[in-house]
């Protein structure tokens, strides 16, 4: 299993090798983000009622004749003001792609800030290209609901 500080190092290549040498991406995303409140899965605690959205994200490309695979996962609870978030990163086998957190556990990477931030990095790098139209990334959509890809 791949240790945080090389899956940092390695996340740094890529967003350095994307940019300067138009490595190529494929990515799917579901989230619940878009979904209408009542939708949303809830969660009653002494607090009050938060309201739950998740964000699973698989990111594939080759580098160096590499596969590189992992799925990052937000899971955030919103009530009010407060805000709550836990973010997982997955390094699973070829051929395993499931949006489960429970099936994808055995291949979770020790988290922490810096790791998540290099995530976000790498989200933010990818999502930036294919908005600028950039055939240097393919994102797949997901619905939450029904699993077909919109």
């Amino acid at each position: 299993m791949i240790k945080p500080k090389q899956l940092a190092d390695k996340l740094d290549i890529l967003i350095k090798e994307t940019n300067k040498n138009g490595l190529k991406w494929k990515m799917q995303i579901e989230t619940t983000d878009d979904l209408s409140e009542d939708l949303k899965e809830k969660l009653e605690t002494e607090e009050g009622e938060y309201i739950i959205d998740e964000c699973f994200v698989s990111y594939e490309c080759t580098c160096q004749r590499q596969e590189f695979r992992m799925i990052s996962y937000e899971h955030v609870m919103r009530r009010g003001d407060t805000t709550r978030m836990t973010a997982l990163i997955f390094m699973p086998p070829e051929g395993l792609r499931y949006f489960d957190v429970a099936v994808m556990a055995p291949y979770a990477v020790d988290n922490s800030s810096m790791l998540s931030g290099k995530v976000h990095n790498l989200f933010d790098t990818l999502m930036k290209l294919h908005a600028a139209g950039s055939d240097q990334v393919s994102v797949k959509y997901i619905d939450p609901i029904t699993q077909n890809v919109l």
